[in-house]
């Protein structure tokens, strides 16, 4: 069976749930999101509400970052030696790095609002008492009670974004990566943040908001090192309770056997009990179903949406409408897009693989790709940064992401944007510090210079290896 009719099979099978089915299903989704609407609802109506104040928890994933880098050189190394190297490729992991880039940025607007609501859930409707400053010992039954609560949430808020349109809307770029590696594990959904807190609301009565915010964290870091080709199947009492490599390289491939599969984050074992567990048994696709022949971050983290306004369209009936941006997801869209057409699905071997055009350019979006990922980790880091300064740093890095993907899909317009990113990084070192050091304007000046001198050097490259 192929992809495509594996897709029109679930869509049918969707289509087909008896009313108790649908509800039963669903209800893991709709009770958290009509809890999540009320305690928004309330929120935003209440003028003042003193205990819901946002707990002071490290970013354990901003901390995690340099480590990041440091295991994926040394899974490079490692594959290198297994004669495997061609499981990373340049363009494919800045791409990645460039999806976690831009969700992190992102994640300063969203970061807070899925606390409030947790926090107000507790404060109205709390069952076991904890200080919300306490620090709760991994030895406290409390501790793994959340721990439990996380993964639970967390299975359910991953199924739904694989089931739900506005949901899978936001996933779908963690799935977008051809390769799997460790660059694979932070390419990650600007969008998905907004959704992912009401599938914890649940908890929010018996357990502490800093505890909450601590698992969600260690739920994220755990599936870091899973993203990898490296390691084989671990010793099957580790396989059967917790997700690893080889469940995780299921649920990346996109062959009709591992489709929608192997949900769970650091356990296994709610894919065994709700049926979503299916086991390694062939080598994996990776990537979605079809191709999106772009490294542009913008188009990555929202081509979804127009899919699904196109399935709206062709979707009769205001309810049903309303249901493609909900409950209908991409098995739907497909149904009704292609129907039973012959539509060609990709080819399983073939990907998208435009790169700069010679090593010169490599050598400049390397660099300035570093510079970047820099940049990122000190807009991370500056909390106190005001917060016009903040949005002003994290347009330049958005404009830096652009830029690269767009010299890398070898636009002819590339150039246009990487020197009005110089521009305004001078004007912004220029506003913000009216009297710079000699060495900082030398540095700038040599940086500027030496970057225009290599996208002159691309504008000569022969415009028939460009694209609009």
């Amino acid at each position: 069976m192929t992809v495509l009719q594996t897709r029109l099979t679930m869509a049918l099978e969707k289509s087909r749930r008896t009313m108790f089915q649908w509800i039963t299903v669903s209800a893991f989704g709709f009770l958290p999101m009509i809890i999540g609407v009320y305690a928004l609802g309330h929120l935003t109506m209440s003028s003042k509400i003193p205990s819901l104040q946002n707990p002071k928890v490290p970013n354990y994933i901003a901390d995690a970052v340099p480590f990041f880098f440091l295991f994926m050189i040394v899974e490079y190394f490692v594959l290198t030696i297994k004669g495997k190297r061609t499981y990373y490729r340049l363009n494919d992991s800045i791409n990645s790095i460039s999806m976690g880039i831009f969700q992190q940025m992102m994640g300063i607007i969203w970061k807070s609002l899925g606390v409030f609501p947790y926090a107000f859930i507790r404060h109205h409707f709390q069952v076991w008492e904890f200080d919300d400053d306490q620090d709760i010992p991994f030895t406290h039954p409390v501790w793994w009670g959340m721990f439990f609560m996380a993964e639970f949430g967390y299975y359910w808020f991953h199924r739904f974004s694989h089931e739900w349109n506005s949901l899978w809307a936001g996933h779908v770029v963690h799935h977008s990566s051809e390769e799997y590696n460790l660059s694979t594990a932070l390419r990650q959904g600007s969008i998905s943040s907004a959704f992912s807190w009401v599938f914890y609301l649940l908890g929010a009565p018996f357990f502490p908001i800093r505890l909450y915010l601590v698992h969600i964290q260690f739920n994220t870091l755990y599936q870091f090192w899973i993203h990898t080709r490296a390691i084989d199947k671990l010793p099957w009492p580790i396989e059967y309770i917790f997700n690893t490599p080889s469940h995780h390289r299921v649920h990346h491939g996109r062959n009709a056997r591992y489709i929608d599969k192997n949900y769970g984050g650091t356990l296994i074992i709610f894919d065994r009990i709700f049926g979503t567990f299916q086991a390694e048994d062939e080598d994996p696709k990776y990537g979605i179903t079809y191709y999106l022949g772009s490294w542009n971050p913008f188009y990555l983290q929202f081509h979804h949406w127009t899919e699904i306004w196109r399935a709206c369209q062709k979707t009769n009936g205001i309810i049903n409408k309303i249901r493609v941006f909900i409950d209908r997801g991409p098995s739907y869209n497909w149904h009704v897009l292609y129907g039973e057409i012959d539509y060609q699905p990709r080819d399983q071997a073939q990907k998208w693989d435009s790169n700069v055009p010679n090593l010169i350019m490599s050598i400049y979006v390397c660099i300035h790709f570093a510079i970047v990922i820099l940049a990122s980790y000190l807009i991370l880091e500056a909390n106190q940064l005001p917060i016009h300064q903040r949005f002003m740093g994290i347009a330049w890095i958005f404009l830096g992401l652009y830029g690269i993907s767009a010299l890398m899909d070898q636009k002819k317009w590339a150039g246009n944007v990487e020197v009005f990113r110089f521009i305004l990084a001078i004007v912004a070192i220029i506003y913000y510090q009216p009297q710079p050091s000699m060495p900082s304007l030398v540095g700038l000046c040599f940086a500027t210079i030496t970057s225009i001198g290599t996208l002159m050097y691309y504008y000569r490259t022969p415009l028939s290896k460009k694209t609009e």
